[in-house]
């Protein structure tokens, strides 16, 4: 079987008898860069489309470039334990354009999850890329195919978001997008959240523990003026205009910021099903600038310069000098 890429994005592959075309390399990967070169979809080396936005996932790395073309490198898992980029391709080592984005316009945001991806486009729409088992596409179909098939989608699709106004559905335009372990946000101009994916430890912030696979409003966030929304593998932080933070999901190694036990000595063993702002007073009242989460772990910049970090710390990854959470 031999790899090829489908003008304007989409993968297939076509039998060759002997594994090659005549001639032609029977790598699967070269024969994909090739087919990549000839589609215009490898990064230009004239310094036409210089990188301005990048996003990682557990092994895989996703460019943007000036241009709003998207790039990626590395290699996927699906739940079935299949590994791959493409479906004749284990691993990627070189950046190749995300197969099925360019033709929806140029993209502005991207983010990454551990197995998946999501673009925003100049003209708000969402596509979604990679595993989506538990939903963290958006993309029902992919999640309810039986597991003896691939749960790992090829392309990057379109995903349609709507929010209900009045009993009715109404479209919504997406302005930034956000991906935690397996779960996926986006906000949208309108000012709401929209969220889908792996819920077991209410990291999407809808009160309920429920999986989603669609997208669906985050309630208690809309209207709060998100202006930025990082995950880590089973929490999020959102950053609101005034400068205040709202946290929701698993804390058990303290990386919602509630504060310590009454031993002082541990982080509270606690999960928020409903976002909730921390207080100004934790950031010694001021204002915070920028938020980031890594899989167990949060940090803050405040409108001082000041960084505050919290969660897991037992690797001395919170740059305290202490081995604990």
């Amino acid at each position: 079987m031999a790899a090829s890429i489908n003008p304007g994005g989409g993968s297939s592959a076509s039998s060759s008898g002997s594994g090659s075309d005549e001639g032609g390399s029977t790598d699967p990967v070269v024969r994909y860069l090739q087919a990549a070169a000839e589609l215009d979809q490898l990064p230009p080396l004239d310094g036409s489309g210089k990188i301005v936005g990048v996003a990682c996932g557990d092994a895989f790395t996703i460019l943007l470039d000036s241009r709003g073309r998207v790039y990626a490198c590395g290699r996927l898992k699906g739940a079935e334990g299949k590994f791959g980029f493409a479906p004749e391709v284990r691993m990627m080592p070189y950046p190749v354009e995300v197969p099925g984005v360019r033709r929806h316009g140029p993209v502005v945001h991207v983010a990454a999850g551990y197995d998946h991806a999501v673009f925003a486009t100049a003209s708000g729409k969402v596509l979604t890329w990679g595993v989506g088992h538990v939903g963290q596409l958006g993309r029902p179909e992919v999640t309810v195919r039986r597991r003896s098939e691939s749960m790992l989608a090829w392309e990057a699709v379109v995903v349609p978001l709507w929010r209900k106004e009045g009993g009715r559905r109404k479209k919504v335009l997406a302005a930034r997008v956000a991906a935690g372990g397996m779960s996926t946000f986006v906000m949208t101009r309108c000012g709401r959240v929209l969220a889908t994916g792996l819920n077991h430890y209410n990291q999407l912030g809808t009160g309920d523990g429920s999986n989603r696979s669609a997208f669906v409003e985050v309630p208690a966030l809309s209207g709060t003026g998100v202006v930025q929304l990082v995950a880590g593998k089973s929490h999020f932080l959102a950053l609101t205009r005034a400068g205040d933070v709202v946290v929701c999901g698993r804390g058990d190694s303290g990386q919602l910021g509630l504060g310590t036990s009454s031993s002082e000595t541990a982080p509270v063993d606690a999960s928020l099903a409903v976002p909730r702002r921390l207080p100004r007073a934790v950031f010694g009242g001021e204002a915070v600038m920028s938020v980031i989460a890594g899989s167990n772990v949060s940090a803050a910049v405040t409108s001082s310069g000041r960084l505050f970090a919290w969660g897991f710390g037992e690797l001395e990854q919170l740059g305290n000098g202490e081995m604990r959470d």
